[in-house]
């Protein structure tokens, strides 16, 4: 039975998964509009999470050398580099890191290439709360699941 409104099964079992994580799950959000940066950051921090914001990729950048999230949340087009810059720098650094994308640019042949090089998922601006939420959910669980096979107990 689903117990919150509006949302399906695998959605309400990711919230519960989320919920029961020992550790407070860490998100870079990289967007350059302020407004949209704000308002996710603003609904990942309600939800628990421990969110750093950055208006573009170089700061972004700078921001995973000072500390490795769970995963970014990142815009595609930026003027300075794009996502799948960054992402491509990710993967070089800390491969466990997972990416969603958010744009209003999406089509078939860009997410396509965005799932070949390795992003988690893409929301297509506008997009709702809980779809934003079930997507950092689930990045969240696989990140921490890779980072718990390149660290054997």
């Amino acid at each position: 039975m689903n117990t919150s409104p509006g949302l399906s099964r695998d959605e309400e079992a990711l919230l519960s998964l989320h919920k029961r994580t020992d550790t407070l799950a860490r998100v870079l959000v990289v967007e350059d509009d302020d407004d949209m940066r704000a308002w996710v950051e603003e609904v990942l921090r309600e939800e628990g999470y421990e969110v750093r914001g950055a208006p573009d990729s170089l700061s972004a950048l700078v921001a995973l050398l000072q500390e490795t999230p769970d995963v970014v949340v990142t815009d595609w087009k930026m003027p300075d580099m794009d996502g799948l810059q960054l992402l491509a720098a990710l993967r070089r650094c800390n491969p466990q890191v997972q990416v969603v994308f958010v744009t209003a640019y999406a089509d078939e042949p860009f997410l396509k290439r965005v799932m070949h090089e390795g992003a988690f998922s893409c929301l297509s601006k506008p997009f709702p709360r809980r779809h934003l939420l079930a997507h950092v959910q689930g990045a969240v669980i696989c990140s921490r699941l890779a980072g718990q096979r390149s660290h054997p107990a």
